[in-house]
């Protein structure tokens, strides 16, 4: 069973962009959402694996400093989903990074 941590954080700390938790849990079902917070100061942009979201959902998003986005999740997905975050610099697109690379696992 998952934590019920099915949040996550785009931050900037001693200078880099990293993301965190870097694993994030979601139950498995329908109507569960992944969300992603961005607090680093730029735009960001998250892009996750078409597999794990619902068909509606669109697989990449922007997000704007200081607000979240979620991600409807597929009543079916189920397993580990490695996802991606970059971050704008004015221009320059810079990745945020976990402790390792960013992951959403979804429990059955």
């Amino acid at each position: 069973m998952a934590s019920g941590k099915n949040h996550a954080y785009i931050v900037q700390v001693d200078g880099q962009f990293k993301v965190r938790p870097a694993v994030a849990s979601v139950d498995q079902g329908q109507h569960q959402r992944f969300c992603i917070r961005n607090v680093c100061g730029w735009p960001a942009r998250v892009e996750v694996d078409p597999a794990m979201v619902h068909a509606n959902t669109p697989k990449s998003r922007n997000v704007a400093d200081g607000t979240p986005v979620d991600f409807r999740l597929a009543a079916d997905a189920s397993g580990a989903f490695p996802y991606e975050v970059w971050v704008d610099l004015d221009g320059v697109w810079v990745p945020a990074q976990g402790e390792s690379d960013p992951m959403i696992i979804i429990d059955p």
